[in-house]
């Protein structure tokens, strides 16, 4: 008795499998069929010339109309003033609040080789330790191929780095403040003043 049931029991899911795959496959024939023949638009005929010409004569009508007139189009809006308060217009020198490690350093060599960027880190070393009294600036070589900068300083603001810029131009003239990657533990605070000694 039990294997017949087992067998009808067989028989009937596989029955059921079977019926299901039928129908799913033969309603994607049917769906993936068409009836309806492609058919074509009535287009212009080739043998009917004038609608081609008078379709041209416009079209050079149209580009002559714009060659001519080109220069009276323009932005109707160039000319109006806008009402924005001054206290809006005015550029910050501060960098945008963000990441901590982007900040400003002074550039005061670019060069091609090593040995002098090398050389000239070492003697902005020696000068920053004889000059400067409450902040030594510590200099970096850098490889931004295919030159080697010499940096100096970590800012986190550029008018702070524009302070000491103006003082390391004394010695060094071609220092000029770029923007780059700082170490935030070294940016001194924004309430120092750049001494030199006397």
């Amino acid at each position: 008795m039990a294997p017949r049931r087992f067998l009808k029991t067989l028989f009937a899911s596989n029955f059921i499998n079977l019926f299901c795959v039928a129908v799913i496959s033969s309603a994607l024939i049917a769906g993936c069929g068409t009836t309806k023949e492609t058919q074509r638009e009535p287009g212009p005929d080739p043998s009917d010339n004038n609608e081609t010409i008078e379709q041209t004569a416009v079209d050079e009508d149209l580009l002559f109309a714009i060659k001519t007139n080109r220069s009276e189009l323009s932005d109707v809006y160039s000319g109006l003033k806008s009402n924005i308060p001054a206290v809006f217009l005015q550029e910050s020198t501060a960098r945008e609040i963000g990441d901590p490690n982007q900040g400003y350093r002074i550039q005061i060599l670019s060069t091609r080789s090593v040995a002098r960027a090398d050389s000239m880190a070492n003697d902005f070393r020696t000068w920053a330790r004889r000059e400067f009294t409450n902040y030594i600036p510590k200099a970096y070589v850098l490889f931004r191929q295919p030159y080697y900068k010499v940096h100096v300083g970590n800012f986190q603001f550029q008018d702070h780095a524009m302070k000491l810029n103006e003082v390391i131009k004394t010695r060094y003239t071609d220092a000029w403040v770029v923007p780059d990657e700082v170490e935030p533990e070294l940016v001194p605070p924004n309430s120092l003043q750049f001494q030199k000694n006397k």
